[in-house]
């Protein structure tokens, strides 16, 4: 009896709405990653404004930038820029503002967050969490003392491999030829990143096996007959 009066008077918060962060996402120090807010089991939900907050860990990466996915893309309209605030590692999201309600689809982004692996990152993985996030100004989860209805995502920080990969876009083309000549022509000055992936002279038995600190002209080579032909 005592049991169904105290669920009466504090019944249990229930959520219809998953939301989940990107997971088993990939990186190498000094390149970039883009995780994703996704939503499952909408049931007609129609969202008009969301306010999120989101932590990382901030000696593996940085946060850059913050965007709304296609989820929150309304027709022909569009919605307003978020507030972005990056404190201590953690992204507070505030005033998504959609001119016209959207009732995204199932497994709809909405929310896209850029994170920087640092340069210093060590190997392994470190984690995103979904820490707070209001729709229609309604809490719909909290980390304190909330229901399991969001899930964290990942990040593996790797070795970086020495493939001629600049700009860590997954391919080596014209654009990993240019940065490579102008850091051999100390135009610019690669970062910790740039340089593991762009140092790859000499080859020992086919493989990059640098024996100094710095892209120069025989990396530029190296790099350019990669880029025409796709191999060392």
């Amino acid at each position: 009896m005592l049991c169904g009066i105290l669920m009466l008077l504090c019944p249990p918060l229930v959520w219809a709405e998953s939301l989940a962060l990107s997971s088993n996402l990939t990186g190498a120090p000094g390149g970039a990653v883009t995780s994703s807010l996704t939503i499952t089991d909408v049931n007609g939900l129609i969202i008009e404004s969301m306010d999120i907050r989101v932590s990382y860990d901030p000696s593996a990466v940085d946060f850059i930038a913050a965007r709304n996915g296609a989820g929150l893309q309304g027709g022909p309209y569009s919605p307003t820029s978020p507030v972005i605030n990056d404190t201590g590692g953690l992204v507070i999201i505030s005033n998504i503002s959609l001119i016209v309600g959207v009732t995204p689809t199932e497994g709809a982004v909405l929310l896209e967050l850029d994170f920087l692996i640092r340069d210093d990152a060590a190997t392994g993985t470190t984690v995103q969490e979904v820490v707070e996030v209001l729709i229609n100004e309604e809490l719909e989860f909290t980390s304190i003392g909330g229901a399991p209805n969001a899930a964290g995502g990942s990040i593996e920080v790797g070795l970086v491999v020495a493939d001629g990969d600049i700009n860590v876009d997954g391919k080596v083309d014209v654009i990993d030829v240019l940065l490579a000549t102008r850091f051999a022509l100390v135009m610019d000055t690669p970062d910790a990143g740039q340089l593991a992936h762009g140092n790859v002279a000499p080859l020992v038995g086919g493989v990059p096996a640098p024996t100094d600190s710095k892209i120069g002209v025989d990396d530029v080579l190296l790099i350019q007959k990669k880029a025409l032909s796709g191999s060392f």
